[in-house]
């Protein structure tokens, strides 16, 4: 071989070279605007920015609709418990005008109503419940009623504290008084 088809060959090789370069670059430029082109269409482009936001509204979305159905449903337990009590209050004492509010009297109308305010708190998903009476003993600012409250946080969990109200009343209905 010569010198000059040598060089030749040299030529065409460094330009073989240099095309195939120039291929593989425009192939990969090709393949990678492709791929950006399929993730900015099927929306997967994204910042962890936006991923966090619509995560998070999503998320409060949910916790909105719960509060909102967990309010309905204890403002509808209030309604029937407002009424169930209203009923054994006139029960217990059908001339409220002439009833004597003595200790006896508040300790039987409590224990009546016990019963009926524990299987509501144990049904609402709240964390207790509680009924005034309009009525004070001995002619005091002490009001009569009732105050339970769940033991624990567990929504399972049976045992129920008596803040307010008789004692006595809370025994016979197996509730602690606090």
């Amino acid at each position: 071989m010569t010198r000059s088809s040598l060089s030749e060959f040299h030529n065409i090789r460094r330009s073989m070279q240099k095309r195939l370069a120039f291929y593989m670059i425009t192939l990969a430029l090709i393949l990678a605007a492709a791929l950006m082109a399929g993730l900015f269409f099927f929306n997967q482009l994204k910042s962890p920015r936006e991923e966090l936001v619509t995560s998070l509204n999503f998320r409060m979305e949910a916790f909105a609709s719960d509060m909102a159905s967990l309010w309905q449903n204890v403002a509808v337990m209030g309604i029937h418990l407002s009424e169930d009590m209203t009923a054994i209050v006139e029960e217990q004492t059908p001339d409220l005008s002439t009833a004597s509010w003595d200790p006896d009297t508040a300790e039987r109308l409590q224990g009546a109503m016990l019963d009926s305010l524990c299987q509501y708190v144990r049904q609402a998903d709240c964390s207790g419940a509680f009924v005034m009476l309009n009525t004070s003993l001995s002619g005091d600012d002490f009001r009569s009623g009732l105050f339970l409250q769940r033991g624990n946080s567990a929504r399972m969990s049976s045992d129920l504290l008596l803040y307010r109200g008789m004692a006595g009343a809370g025994r016979q209905n197996h509730v602690m008084p606090h």
